[in-house]
């Protein structure tokens, strides 16, 4: 089948509003809530990464003066190789 069919381009169209009814007809909520609360969902998601972003960087910076502060530890001279 060629997509350059009419009956393929007829079966794309009849399939494109039978799901277009089905989404609409079995949608959970109206258009405008659901808008409202996935609004609601990406806030609260985004001030949580945020939130956690913080976190992560608050204990690596802890973690590197650790590790700075205990790596005071004078360098030990190395002469140079002799060939």
């Amino acid at each position: 089948m060629s997509r350059r069919d009419p009956w393929f381009t007829a079966g794309l169209l009849v399939g494109a509003l039978i799901a277009i009814a089905a989404v609409w007809l079995f949608a959970p909520e109206a258009g405008r809530d659901l808008l409202e609360r996935l609004k609601r969902e990406f806030l609260r998601t985004r001030e949580e990464a945020r939130t956690a972003g913080r976190q992560a960087e608050a204990d690596i910076l802890g973690r590197y003066r650790d590790v700075r502060a205990h790596a005071t530890v004078p360098p030990v001279p190395v002469e140079p190789l002799r060939t």
